[in-house]
């Protein structure tokens, strides 16, 4: 399992489409020196689990997890004060059982923060109501 992969090794590099548990998810912890994300997974993940990855993985420089869980403040915030070299974000919001709210000033905020990375956060719910 993933789990046991991430605390053996020094991976930079993750690419997954499929199914993961969030206990696989959470155990890319381990892997402080993750430069590139990139996963969608069915059924998404909680956030949580991306809270811990993007609090340990402090080097992670692409994050693309459209597919792998709704995005929120907090998630967001996370990023903002733990990741130092984002170079590109992709990520979205449905507003499913796992997310927390996602605020249009706060997509502002992280936006500015990475000012010169790459951002595409696609708020579903919001452009549902457009």
């Amino acid at each position: 399992p993933l789990a046991s992969i991430a605390r053996g090794c020094r991976l930079r590099t993750l690419m997954l489409r499929g199914s993961l548990a969030s206990e696989s998810v959470e155990a890319l912890s381990h892997c402080s020196e993750l430069r590139v994300l990139k996963l969608a997974l069915e059924p998404k993940a909680p956030q949580d689990a991306f809270i811990r990855v993007f609090t340990s993985c402090r080097e992670l420089r692409v994050v693309d997890i459209y597919g792998a869980t709704d995005v929120s403040d907090a998630l967001l915030g996370c990023a903002m004060l733990n990741l130092r070299s984002l170079e590109e974000f992709v990520a979205s919001h449905s507003g499913g059982g796992f997310s927390g709210a996602l605020s249009e000033p706060m997509a502002d905020a992280f936006r500015l923060h990475f000012a010169d990375a790459r951002v595409f956060i696609d708020n579903l719910v919001k452009n549902s109501l457009l």
